[in-house]
Order: structure tokens, then C-alpha cells, then sequence
């Protein structure tokens, strides 16, 4: 079944931190599947605890970036938004990031 797949996929990664609490892959994959899920909320919590562990997680700072920009709060959208550029993302791949995302969003409301 598709939910004990999830759940599987959360017990690996949950099982690479439970070996090494500081690895911040391991916590950003969990902060991805829950975007991928469209639960926000836990992946931006997740997000968070990945750049706790390592603050140049450009991946984290990214992700959260989108889910800021896609929630409208601007002020911490352009916080994590500078932060991924500063970790060695690029400004226009995440503003292409972000736009997708826009425009996915918008096409499953209608």
C-alpha cells in the first residue's frame, strides 16, 4: 500500500538520524518527503532542524524559501531566500523553483 510505503521512507530516514543524530541530509530528506506531501508545516519544522545541524544546508534554506514564498510570507521567504543564495544556490534556479511551484499550487486549487 502507498501509506506503507511512506511509512518506510520516513522509517529509513527517522533510522539515519537515530545512527547519526548530526546528519543534516538525513533530516533534510525527512523535511522533502513532507513538502512532497504537501504538509508544510512539518517540513518547514524539519527544514529548521536540518540547517540547526548544519547552517550552510543550501537544500533546507531553499526548501524553505518556496514553502514561505507559496505561504505569502514574504519577510521570511527573502530571509531563507538570501540564505540559500549565500549557501551557493542560485538566485535564478530557485526563482524558477519557487514559480513552478506557484503555478502547481494554483492549477490543483482550481
Amino acid at each position: 500500500s502507498m501509506m506503507g510505503d511512506d511509512e518506510k521512507t520516513l522509517d529509513c530516514y527517522r533510522a539515519a538520524l537515530d545512527i547519526d543524530p548530526k546528519n543534516a541530509y538525513a533530516q533534510h530528506n525527512i523535511a522533502k518527503f513532507y513538502f512532497d506531501k504537501h504538509d508544510f508545516e512539518s517540513a518547514a519544522e524539519n527544514a529548521k532542524k536540518a540547517l540547526e545541524l548544519d547552517s550552510k544546508m543550501r537544500q533546507s534554506a531553499s526548501l524553505l524559501a518556496i514553502i514561505y514564498a507559496l505561504d505569502e510570507n514574504k519577510a521570511e521567504a527573502e530571509k531563507y531566500f538570501h540564505l540559500a543564495i549565500t549557501c551557493g544556490e542560485k538566485p535564478d534556479d530557485l526563482k524558477n523553483a519557487i514559480e513552478m511551484f506557484r503555478k502547481a499550487a494554483d492549477t490543483e486549487e482550481q
